[in-house]
């Protein structure tokens, strides 16, 4: 919950600490655990996901969605779908952060043309 706090207050670094330590205290062990604490797990992996993203650290943000995906037949469908849509959501950001990248190198580009010239 406290990492979900400061997803909102958009304090991206305490976050991400937060859910990493959360992982870290709750059970590894898919197979054996409920299905509470399956489904507060992909929770935290969404949540470190998410700070991630915002962090502009996308491939953090890749492998933890990776994780938190494990094996699908281990996830409900509404785990599945949310951490689907969060690296669905992650791909958007890569593209268009790769856009504004080209797009500044072609002003600059432009720019030193004009200089030359």
């Amino acid at each position: 919950n406290r990492a979900q706090a400061h997803l909102y207050l958009k304090n991206y670094r305490h976050a991400y600490a937060d859910a990493k330590e959360a992982l870290r205290l709750l059970p590894e062990d898919r197979k054996n655990m409920s299905k509470r604490l399956s489904h507060l797990r992909t929770k935290v992996y969404w949540r470190a996901a998410r700070a991630c993203m915002e962090m502009k650290d996308y491939q953090q943000a890749q492998q933890l969605i990776t994780e938190g995906m494990g094996l699908i037949r281990e996830r409900t469908y509404t785990e599945a779908l949310q951490l689907k849509e969060l690296e669905t959501t992650l791909r958007k950001r890569v593209r268009a952060t790769m856009k504004e990248v080209a797009r500044a190198e072609s002003r600059t580009n432009t720019e030193q043309e004009r200089r030359i010239q």
